[in-house]
């Protein structure tokens, strides 16, 4: 089980208002206003507690015991394998301490290549866990009312087809129970083009974050589940669902265009050839409610000034929340 993680170089955002045009972040815009940059560099020991006034550290005491063991004979630490989450472990009210990716879009839409969107999830799948091969269950959410559902689906394929280890299941009518997420280091739970509905399901995904394992939301109506356990986990605040952006029309392929980019230094368009592409159907418009909030990707309709909004968002608990 693991307990902490560090956050990978992902470039953060800025805290905005979408009624400002004057304040508009731009792909790659770092996070918060007189935020300290990101630094890749690692920090340097702290000195050893040194003598005072320069007088030499006493010599240790010779000792007539025999060592214990013989040269080359200490015993080597156990790699206890992390055995994934533990659904009968009973923890106190905590933050949520896993990782968080949320991708506010359907991967299967015909606009998204599928190579990118392949490599997307792999590289979610590798920010929201630690582990070297984690077990990952996919969750069909059950209000999907039957748009896009093969989107899920081909998520299990692209990380199977990957050389990686996910299943996939039926969210209940009622939500899933802690058993449901016995062993796994990852969740992904899924809706193409609804939001998700059952509460019971997110109070069992927390308690899943509160052990340090990773979420993965992916949809393009995610973040419209305004109930306060999802969005703290999410960490994104919902402001409308998208189909109209500054009196441009989008949903469903038909009207205009979204166009996403991809921020190109952000572990999550790691292998992706293609970081800007079109999206036809609508994305909610959100906004972070973290400081320092990672976007591995913006949008905005094309050929216009209206602000960029966050399509991919990454969270670590490292972040610290807006006072």
């Amino acid at each position: 089980m693991r307990l902490t993680f560090v956050c990978l170089g992902l470039l953060g955002c800025s805290e905005y208002s979408y009624q400002e045009k004057a304040q508009i972040p731009q792909p790659g815009d770092t996070a918060v206003e007189d935020s300290p940059p990101a630094s890749d560099e690692t920090l340097e020991p702290s000195i050893e507690n040194q003598p005072e006034n320069g007088s030499p550290e006493l010599e240790p005491e010779p000792s007539n015991e025999e060592p214990s063991q013989e040269p080359g004979d200490e015993e080597e630490e156990e790699d206890i394998p992390d055995e994934g989450f533990d659904p009968d472990l009973t923890l106190p009210f905590l933050e949520p301490d896993g990782n968080v990716v949320t991708i506010l879009m359907t991967l299967s839409d015909l606009w998204i290549p599928p190579d990118t969107a392949s490599q997307l999830i792999q590289n979610a799948v590798r920010f929201a866990s630690n582990v070297e091969s984690p077990r990952v269950l996919v969750i069909r959410d059950d209000n999907h009312n039957g748009e896009d559902i093969e989107d899920s689906t081909n998520i299990v394929d692209w990380i199977n087809q990957s050389g990686g280890n996910a299943s996939f299941m039926e969210e209940p009518a009622n939500g899933i129970s802690n058993a449901d997420l016995s062993g796994y280091h990852v969740v992904i739970l899924s809706n193409p083009g609804f939001p998700p509905d059952d509460i019971t399901t997110i109070e069992v995904m927390r308690e899943f974050s509160k052990q340090g394992y990773g979420i993965i939301f992916q949809g393009d109506d995610m973040t419209r589940l305004t109930d306060p356990l999802m969005v703290e986990l999410t960490r994104l605040n919902n402001i409308d669902n998208g189909t109209n952006y500054y009196g441009t029309m989008i949903d469903n392929d038909q009207g205009e265009t979204y166009e996403v980019t991809m921020v190109s230094a952000s572990v999550l368009s790691a292998g992706i050839g293609n970081i800007q592409f079109q999206y036809g159907n609508d994305i909610d418009t959100a906004e972070p409610t973290v400081e320092g909030m990672s976007v591995a990707a913006w949008c905005t309709v094309p050929n216009t000034s209206h602000p960029s909004k966050p399509v991919i968002t990454a969270f670590s608990p490292q972040q610290s929340p807006i006072e």
